[in-house]
């Protein structure tokens, strides 16, 4: 078996600046969790804005990924699986949603609940209040009527001034104090009466109000049943919709840019590799969409024949190129002993931007920081062709430097305008900042007295083989393979003269 990832080689020094240029753009990518992560405090799904550059569909949420370059977190993608992946995040979202609104909405009939309950209990305490003072008054005016009545009775009411033994004195008295008893009996019943009358008022109300607090606080139980209840399909929903929205970032990288043929994980590696080749050299301005009209005519990004492009920016089942043997290219005996291409006796350009192995020992780049550099990982092959690009021309942005640098990656200028033509494209189709790819033109006519070109042999390799290093895939587009006695792209030792 053939292995895929190859330890570091020559140029040690190179790449550990290459790798410390790596880490600022990591660090100014405000770096984190490796997978999306679950918000800060109640734990709401996260959600950016998008830039102004690339407004979101309004169906389809901005959910933050750290393993993409900030800037593509407002970039749509299309496809199946993302859009199950979305079906699923916006139903949890629609529950979440519902159960928040349910528990906020019992938190509110809580809070009159309670001020109700409060209310209620004033009211029974007044009523009890007066209750116990009426009962009290009434006790008091019926042991005063009973006293009133014992002392009429033992003083005696009785006589007449015609009986000649009553003294007409003692009668009068009588007569005055039966007065008095009788007016404070009246008034003693008069008093009874009223507070009879409130009593059975405070005896109504503190039977209304008991009912209505057992209401209350029947309501209460409930209330907070539903609250409770939805305060814990809320944490189940934050939760769930932590891990769908872990699902659509994970379905985004493998997903389409809208309107392009760009997977979302491929335009990252594109983006990363320009903005640490940029850092690591600012005098050449590597515009993105460059790289990816190389990726896309090499390799359709990964995804030539049966290979498919991973999350993590590997490709497999390896894209590999025909053997060097001199048949269909030109001749280029082994230099890796198998370890990249699987052949032992010839070289095969591989991964997804067609590397001749010689020429990746020289080039070779970590683009994902995983200490690790892999032509079959497009992260480590855009870096790798980002730093080759610059190497062949510092003016990557012109398109006299573009072509000069696509020259030295394949010789052909149908090569270079297809390239640059694409690479027109995806800046258009996907605007981001940075340097931009220069506007295509006529290409250059060969200088005076140069040989005509040889004739192009016809495509001759069929969907299950790569084409020879750097050079496009059938169908592409791109320039045909070429004959024996014309060169292929030279390893990228040196640049290939304009």
């Amino acid at each position: 078996m053939v292995p895929l990832r190859t330890p570091h080689g020559h140029g040690a020094p190179q790449r550990t600046r290459w790798r410390i240029a790596l880490a600022v753009v990591a660090l100014v990518a405000a770096g984190g969790s490796h997978l999306p992560t679950a918000p800060a405090g109640a734990g709401a799904p996260p959600t950016t804005d998008a830039g102004p550059d690339q407004p979101l569909p309004p169906d389809q949420p901005v959910i933050p990924d750290d393993r993409l370059a900030p800037e593509l977190a407002g970039v749509p993608v299309e496809g199946d699986d993302v859009e199950l992946a979305l079906g699923a995040y916006r139903r949890t979202e629609a529950r979440l949603t519902d159960a928040v609104a349910l528990a906020e909405r019992s938190d509110v009939e809580l809070a009159e609940l309670a001020e109700a309950e409060s209310r209620l209990v004033r009211r029974l305490t007044e009523a009890r209040r007066r209750q116990d003072k009426s009962a009290r008054r009434l006790a008091e005016l019926a042991e005063g009527l009973r006293g009133l009545v014992v002392a009429d009775y033992v003083r005696g009411g009785t006589g007449s001034v015609n009986d000649p033994t009553v003294d007409l004195a003692d009668l009068e008295a009588n007569d005055r104090r039966r007065v008095l008893v009788e007016a404070a009996y009246g008034e003693h019943l008069t008093e009874a009466g009223a507070h009879r009358a409130a009593l059975g008022l405070a005896d109504s109300v503190v039977a209304t109000t008991d009912a209505e607090l057992a209401e209350v606080r029947r309501r209460t139980a409930s209330t907070t049943a539903v609250r409770d209840g939805a305060r814990a399909d809320e944490r189940d929903a934050r939760a769930q919709l932590a891990a769908d929205a872990v699902a659509v970032a994970d379905a985004r990288l493998l997903s389409t840019v809208a309107g392009t043929d760009l997977p979302l994980v491929a335009l990252d590696a594109y983006v990363r590799a320009a903005a640490v080749q940029t850092l690591f050299d600012p005098a050449c301005e590597v515009p993105w969409a460059l790289l990816a009209g190389i990726g896309r005519t090499e390799s359709r990004h990964g995804s030539y024949g049966d290979a498919v492009l991973r999350s993590d920016g590997l490709v497999d089942p390896p894209v590999l190129g025909i053997p060097l043997d001199g048949t269909r290219s030109a001749l280029i005996t082994d230099t890796d002993g198998g370890l990249l291409d699987g052949d032992p006796a010839f070289d095969r350009a591989v991964g997804p931007m067609q590397f001749i192995p010689g020429t990746w020992q020289r080039w070779q780049r970590d683009g994902d920081a995983d200490l690790v550099a892999d032509p079959h990982n497009l992260y480590d092959a855009s870096a790798a062709a980002a730093a080759y690009l610059c190497q062949a021309s510092g003016a990557l942005t012109t398109e006299a430097g573009a072509r000069r640098a696509l020259l030295s990656y394949n010789r052909s200028t149908t090569y270079g305008t297809t390239v640059l033509e694409r690479a027109t494209t995806y800046a258009e189709a996907v605007p981001l900042p940075g340097p931009q790819p220069p506007a295509v033109t006529a290409p250059s006519p060969p200088p005076a007295g140069s040989p005509a070109p040889a004739p192009a042999l016809p495509p001759a390799v069929d969907e299950t083989e790569p084409a020879s290093p750097a050079v496009p895939l059938p169908d592409d587009g791109g320039a045909p393979l070429l004959p024996d006695d014309v060169p292929v792209p030279p390893p990228p030792d040196e640049p290939a003269d304009p």
